[in-house]
């Protein structure tokens, strides 16, 4: 047992950066190799990255140095709370949180057979997400049986335990999101109150009167969500027979929220009339407005929208799509333009269940200074951009 953990020391202290460069539309790429794995989890922490690693390990990355260490196994989830702190739930269902001198100490137990998340609520209250319940302030929450927690749009059976969200986020007012897409099947988004602690399953339980915001209809495919001041946005998008992307705004007015949703800035590809009357002689009695209208409905996306996030430094809205990192710019009431930030090389991974497409090759980024960025690649490793180049931890 000691020589195994002697092993373990030795692989994870004595780390090896194997460097390779190359340039991608201008963009010089730096690979370096510390633990030869890809990562699920990060949070950012000054200039270091907390990550949990595809094999449940919780790794230290200094992305300015380039140097890494580990510090834990068995942990399945981590967050940060508001004072920059580091909680985490490991596999068995222990939770750690970080001490004033950054020391992980045990806070609770929780029960379980699987732990998906970690999150804390607006006052750094943690919050679990597990197979068996929503675990809080000491407490299990269980949702109703029939409701999405326990199966996917389409699915005739239900799970005996509650599935893992496709997206989880808690907001201002402390709701917790739980995003499902099902693919060709839709999908749904359901909420936990936190402050109520009570679940709200979709826009027709309680006859909507419950429902957060207005009743706004929030797509199921949400790849992100975001404040800018107290105004909520959210880049949604999904893949089957073609590409759908839109980005949705919850507006505050008056404590109230004022929806609205835009994809006129998503490069698209659109058929000519001349080419559509061809195709659809049968409609040779619309008017040129007829055709018009046709052509819009007809046109197919080609950018696959990803997470979204604000650059606090700059007070602006960034995502990420096929096409790269762009600048999101509100110029009207619901109008949106963008700029082009930059686009690093990254791989795709194909075949997803559920008919959805290929999986996004960024789940998350997050600004460190106005032109530096870390975020999160599903098979590249962590990257980490500096204003000139890219490096990935891998």
């Amino acid at each position: 047992m000691k020589l195994y953990f002697a092993s373990i020391f030795l692989l994870f202290s004595t780390i090896l950066l194997a460097q390779r460069q190359k340039t991608k539309d201008s963009i010089l790429i730096k690979n370096i190799k510390v633990f030869n794995t890809n990562y699920k989890e990060f949070e950012v922490v000054e200039n270091k990255i907390y990550a949990v690693t595809n094999g449940d390990s919780l790794v230290l990355i200094d992305f300015k140095n380039s140097k890494a260490e580990f510090l834990d196994k068995n942990v399945v989830s981590i967050i940060k709370n508001s004072n920059g702190n580091i909680f985490l739930i490991k596999n068995n269902g222990d939770v750690f949180g970080q001490n004033l001198k950054s020391k992980f100490i045990k806070v609770t137990s929780l029960i379980a057979n699987k732990f998906y998340a970690i999150k804390v609520d607006n006052n750094d209250e943690v919050v679990v997400f597990s197979d068996k319940a929503i675990h809080y302030k000491n407490q299990e929450f269980i949702p109703n049986l029939e409701s999405p927690f326990y199966r996917k749009s389409g699915r005739r059976k239900r799970s005996d335990f509650l599935i893992p969200t496709d997206y989880l986020f808690v907001d201002k007012q402390n709701y917790m999101w739980f995003a499902y897409n099902a693919g060709e099947w839709g999908g749904d988004v359901c909420f936990f109150d936190l402050n109520k602690k009570k679940f709200i399953y979709d826009l027709n339980d309680n006859n909507g009167e419950n429902f957060p915001y207005n009743n706004s209809y929030i797509s199921s495919s949400i790849k992100g969500v975001v404040y800018k001041n107290e105004d909520i946005y959210i880049s949604s998008s999904s893949m089957h027979f073609y590409i759908s992307g839109v980005f949705y705004r919850l507006k505050k007015t008056n404590s109230k929220f004022e929806f609205c949703y835009n994809d006129n800035i998503l490069e698209n590809k659109i058929i000519s009339i001349d080419t559509l009357k061809l195709k659809h002689p049968g409609l040779s009695h619309y008017t040129e407005e007829k055709w018009k209208n046709f052509q819009k409905l007809t046109r197919t996306y080609q950018e696959y929208l990803g997470p979204i996030n604000f650059n606090k430094f700059d007070m602006s809205l960034y995502y990420y799509s096929n096409l790269g990192f762009y600048k999101l710019l509100e110029e009207d009431d619901c109008v949106f333009s963008k700029e082009l930030f930059f686009k690093p090389q990254i791989s795709w991974q194909q075949r997803l269940p559920d008919a959805v497409g290929y999986q996004m090759n960024i789940s998350k980024f997050e600004f460190i200074s106005k032109n530096e960025l870390v975020f999160l690649t599903t098979n590249n490793g962590i990257g980490f951009y500096n204003g000139k180049e890219v490096k990935y931890f891998k």
